[in-house]
């Protein structure tokens, strides 16, 4: 019924934790020595929201044009459709392009 390996347990035990570290760091910031070091962190777990949502926005959307030209697409009609457009598009390029590139 309720077990620590399903993912309901583990997303409550991850969030707990998170506020509990939260909460550690916002008692350490009383003291005058572990003061920067909090705000030094506090810094950097907020540019790292910022690099992790760029992250994320750019994942998504290498994610989808590999989805839109049928990369790893199981189905053989879909990656035979894209594969056969391409090599016509490459066999239509005059031979001096390829000398040219290489």
């Amino acid at each position: 019924m309720y077990s620590p390996h399903i993912f309901a347990s583990k997303l409550s035990l991850t969030i707990s934790l998170v506020l509990m570290i939260d909460r550690t760091y916002t008692l350490m910031s009383i003291f005058e020595s572990f003061s920067p070091i909090v705000v030094m962190l506090n810094k950097v777990v907020w540019d790292l929201k910022v690099f992790l949502l760029f992250y994320v926005i750019l994942i998504s959307l290498l994610s989808i044009m590999a989805c839109v030209i049928g990369y790893g697409n199981t189905n053989p009609y879909i990656n035979r459709i894209f594969y056969d457009e391409f090599v016509h598009c490459v066999n239509d390029l005059p031979a001096s392009y390829f000398s040219e590139v290489c």
